[in-house]
């Protein structure tokens, strides 16, 4: 086992937001600049799809060890977390999951479309 602790690294924690905000602003801005609408990105029944998916598989595969799971993977936004094996295991799921529902939304959305 590792014995590293959680520790709290501000340079770290600014980083990661800069680069959080950075990403989504670059897409976001990108987007406005070729001239798109910005209302267009928002699909509320596919974003429901992709996050029940997520949420609601991740809860029935692991339970309450997910629940338990949930603030210490917020707070790994801004605090570099130890080390865990489980942790690894329910975001490794977790990246399958919203896979699967982004294929989903997609593939529901053209139907929908198409109709």
């Amino acid at each position: 086992m590792n014995d590293e602790k959680e520790k709290f690294d501000l340079l770290d924690s600014v980083l990661r937001v800069l680069g959080i905000a950075g990403f989504i602003g670059a897409v976001l801005g990108g987007f406005a600049a070729a001239g798109g609408d910005l209302l267009y990105l928002v699909h509320p029944s596919e974003t429901l799809i992709v996050f029940g998916t997520v949420f609601f598989g991740l809860l029935s595969t692991y339970r309450s060890e997910f629940l338990r799971y949930l603030p210490a993977a917020i707070k790994a936004c801004v605090i570099k977390p130890r080390p865990d094996a489980l942790r690894r295991e329910i975001s490794d799921s977790g990246r399958r999951y919203a896979a699967a529902g982004g294929g989903l939304a997609v593939m529901l959305g053209l139907i929908n479309t198409m109709s």
